[in-house]
């Protein structure tokens, strides 16, 4: 039970994380880091609220994933990683207005069932031993 509490904080964080990321990247001026980037961008983009609140939640999902991966086996609980492909999607098109078009919710659908399977296997594989 811990594990998959643990996965719960790992995955809420990463979600949260890509949608505080990209809600703070909105806001940066159109010159970026590189050849043709400005130190100012640097500057705006490691001191916007939004930005280090994201970069947080990463830290708080990546000490989640290593404390699951201490526990679990990396075949499963690497495929629970895909429910990122499931919500974060969802929550861009709930949260920022972002298009989700019917192909995508396809798509969603399928990596649902096949989260499914994982975890109808491993109930099985538990059951055996």
């Amino acid at each position: 039970m811990r594990t998959f509490c643990l996965m719960g904080v790992f995955i809420f964080c990463s979600v949260a994380g890509q949608v505080l990321l990209r809600t703070g990247a909105r806001g940066l001026a159109e010159a970026g880091p590189g050849p043709g980037g400005n130190f100012s961008w640097w500057v705006s983009a490691l001191t916007n609220g939004w930005i280090l609140a994201g970069l947080a939640a990463w830290a708080v999902s990546t000490a989640a994933w290593i404390l699951v991966l201490k526990d679990t086996p990396l075949s499963l609980a690497y495929g629970l990683t895909s429910l990122n492909y499931v919500l974060i999607p969802t929550a861009a098109w709930i949260l920022l207005r972002e298009p989700l078009s019917g192909l995508r919710v396809l798509g969603i659908i399928v990596i649902c069932a096949g989260v499914a399977i994982t975890l109808y296997a491993r109930y099985l594989e538990m059951g055996q031993t």
